[in-house]
């Protein structure tokens, strides 16, 4: 069965999205970096409050690699920062 919250299947199943999502994660990494620094955290502090490791905050907030949805949304909730509340930066880059 295929997971479409992981980005490795969604490409997979509908590769002319991968360019599409390369250009989410920039607008999601630096709303993970903003938001960080509005919340006075290190990069080490969020990765542990939001369960992953240092190299997935590296990774968001730099924009390179595509991270799985679900890896943004532990950022973002760790963040506390509602789904609803991200979505809108689409909106916002738009």
């Amino acid at each position: 069965m295929k997971d479409l919250t992981r980005t490795d299947d969604i490409f997979k199943e509908l590769p002319e999205t991968e360019e599409f999502f390369h250009g989410i994660g920039a607008i999601l990494g630096r709303a993970v970096f903003a938001a960080r620094m509005e919340a006075s955290l290190t990069q080490e502090e969020l990765a542990e409050k939001a369960g992953v490791d240092l190299k997935t905050v590296t990774r968001a907030e730099g924009g390179s690699g595509v991270l799985e949805v679900r890896m943004f949304d532990k950022l973002f909730r760790a963040l506390g920062i509602s789904s609803r509340e991200y979505a809108a930066l689409f909106v916002e880059a738009q």
